[in-house]
């Protein structure tokens, strides 16, 4: 393998800064300074190696505090491929090993595929994005419009919550939902990021499960993705006690994916991200445009009375989230927007960036750093346990964790969701275009080496 120098000159590092597009890069300067200086009279192969050892450092807290059994994550772009993994299936002593094949609910991310499926409907003519559901299923009493499922700008309500109902009696009431128009006509930019639609367009469009068959296997040729209750004994997640189950009874014994019920590990996310929303395989770029178009001019989501919504973790709530797909709000001038908000983009990236995430710890984030053509794309992503477990003998009630800015709840408990995960989302997220910025390096230097230098790298965390 040639080995090349990795000089880590000022001047050459803040030229390539440059041409990337975000506005305020000073936070990467001491990494990347540190990486390259670090690399010097190294092979490209140290150089990742060492990159990928930086990030894993950083994350290494969420495993030895306690905060989840096992994670798994990733960084892809044009030339390298970066993993790293550790932990345990759950809690327990006796518990599995994570490896870089086991699997994670993917949660909120069959939204995305869901999407995609009904999209590809309307291109081939078999559903309108302004037809009504049951003007194609008469098994369905849902009167809300195509578009405004994809949206969330239906009004849908359940009589009752159908997380812990069984299969049949969860379909029952989904075969009798209807849009309350009056309730959402009082509402300005009415916005609900929620399941029911989504659930129900599962059940309503024809021969659903097969569709969702193709689409995963040219997603993914290497069945690095599975439906609910598939190869479910390498399937990790879920309470204490019920290892190999879907964390959301709503994803439970349904023959169809629910909330949850889809699964796969970190190479498959990554691979399932990359091919919708960067390649034109699956949609074209116009096709994506509008799909993934925010319904409203404005991004800020109102309550009836015309206050801001306020969300469950108390930010103001804004449309950053479209069918699956989460991106940086745009005309936000208020300088109390909360960038920690759980729906919402890293601050670290692009305009261009694009993010897809289940609310208890799936995460992944695509950057085009497309200046000048000079810069090509990452994907990122990070996969935790759905449910966190820490014993309450361990802490106090309330007690901080130490290096971390959680919390431990009354019962001893952090849900995924309740971790701020964010922190790791930025992590991730500056790794990424580093990783673009030093592989602009090598290549501006000497990109004979860098076809020749080896692709993928694997790190193994413990605690």
């Amino acid at each position: 393998m040639e080995k090349y120098l990795l000089n880590s000159e000022k001047k050459r590092i803040d030229e390539l800064l440059n041409k990337v597009n975000i506005k305020d890069l000073e936070y990467l300067k001491k990494d990347l300074n540190k990486i390259l200086l670090n690399s010097k009279d190294s092979s490209i192969e140290d150089t990742i190696n060492y990159l990928l050892e930086e990030m894993t450092r950083e994350l290494q807290p969420l495993l030895t505090n306690n905060l989840t059994p096992g994670i798994e994550t990733g960084l892809k772009n044009d030339y390298f491929k970066m993993f790293a993994y550790g932990g345990k299936y759950n809690g327990k002593d006796n518990s599995k090993d994570i490896d870089i094949n086991t699997l994670f609910s993917f949660d909120s991310i069959s939204k995305l595929l869901t999407s995609v499926i009904a999209y590809l409907e309307v291109k081939n003519g078999n559903l309108a994005m302004d037809r009504k559901i049951n003007d194609y299923n008469k098994d369905f009493l849902l009167d809300a419009k195509l578009k405004d499922i994809l949206k969330f700008t239906a009004y849908i309500k359940t009589p009752k919550r159908i997380d812990n109902l069984s299969p049949n009696e969860t379909i029952d009431i989904l075969k009798n939902v209807k849009e309350n128009t009056i309730e959402k006509n009082k509402i300005i930019n009415y916005y609900e990021y929620n399941d029911i639609g989504y659930m129900i367009l599962r059940q309503a469009i024809y021969d659903f499960t097969s569709k969702l068959d193709i689409l995963i296997k040219k997603i993914d040729e290497n069945n690095l993705t599975y439906k609910n209750n598939i190869n479910k004994d390498n399937i990790t997640g879920g309470k204490l006690g019920e290892e190999y189950m879907t964390p959301d009874t709503k994803g439970r014994g349904i023959d169809f994916p629910g909330h949850t019920g889809l699964y796969g590990n970190i190479v498959g996310l990554i691979k399932m991200f990359d091919e919708i929303i960067y390649k034109e395989n699956i949609l074209s770029n116009k096709d994506k445009d509008i799909l993934f178009s925010q319904p409203y001019n404005s991004p800020i989501v109102y309550n009836s009375d015309g206050s801001i919504k306020i969300g469950k973790n108390g930010s103001k709530q804004y449309m950053a989230k479209v069918a699956g797909i989460y991106r940086l709000p745009e005309k936000i001038n208020d300088l109390s927007y909360d960038k920690i908000a759980s729906c919402d983009m890293s601050n670290k990236t692009t305009k261009s960036a694009k993010a897809s995430t289940g609310t208890s710890g799936s995460w992944v984030v695509g950057d085009k750093l497309n200046n000048g053509e000079k810069f090509g794309t990452y994907v990122g992503g990070f996969l935790t346990n759905p449910y966190s477990y820490i014993e309450t003998r361990e802490y106090e009630k309330n007690e901080e964790i130490k290096g971390t800015p959680h919390k431990v709840t009354p019962r001893g408990v952090i849900l995924g969701y309740q971790t701020r995960l964010n922190m790791y989302k930025e992590i991730i997220t500056k790794y990424g275009i580093i990783l673009e910025i030093i592989t602009e390096y090598i290549k501006e230097n000497d990109k004979e080496a860098l076809n020749k230098a080896d692709k993928t790298y694997i790190k193994r965390m413990t605690k």
